[in-house]
């Protein structure tokens, strides 16, 4: 029962502000003891001149125009891009003979393999598209001997590149025996 009137008196109180003309928006609004928004029979929020604000009756706001869309202009001309240019750079290393090599032989020394070691490091930061390898001998001995030990140098410093991921297919080695001594 207590609610009923309770319900009552609110009613009567909103029907006696309706009555007086308190309609015009004041920017306050009527609220139940709660805090709630007190609504008419219509839905709409009952306004006060003096009374609270809440933002549940508070007409919707409009909807921001959207800036309209200007594409920027386009320049007269627009230089083109330069093609990177490829450089051509050859580098030579040269392995001496006695320290790289035990006489008679061509079987790398540590020495040898060292200097190797660097040229592998070098070639990673370079992108290489050839390798020649040249392998020479000095003038003592036979001509035919000295061109099998060239070219089986030549050979022994290629297999050392590959072993260290160098690729093959960049690499050509030949020996040039006494026709060019070292």
């Amino acid at each position: 029962m207590v609610k009923k009137i309770a319900s009552i008196s609110v009613l009567a109180l909103t029907t006696a502000l309706m009555g007086t003309g308190a309609m015009a928006h004041t920017g306050k609004w009527l609220a139940d003891g709660s805090g709630n928004k007190v609504v008419d029979g219509s839905g709409k929020c009952v306004t006060v001149s003096s009374g609270v604000n809440i933002e549940a009756c508070d007409p919707p706001k409009p909807a921001p125009k959207p800036e309209p869309v200007v594409e920027p202009a386009k320049p007269a001309y627009v230089a083109p891009i330069p093609k990177p240019v490829v450089v051509k750079v050859t580098e030579s290393v040269s392995l001496s003979g006695d320290a790289s090599f035990a006489s008679n032989s061509a079987e790398l020394t540590a020495e040898g393999k060292q200097t190797l070691d660097k040229m592998v490091s070098d070639l990673s930061k370079v992108e290489a598209t050839e390798i020649a390898l040249t392998g020479h001998a000095d003038s003592r001995g036979k001509d035919s001997y000295n061109m099998a030990l060239s070219e089986k140098r030549a050979k022994s410093v290629e297999s050392y590149l590959v072993s260290k991921g160098v690729n093959a297919s960049i690499i050509s080695a030949e020996g040039r025996g006494e026709t060019q001594p070292i």
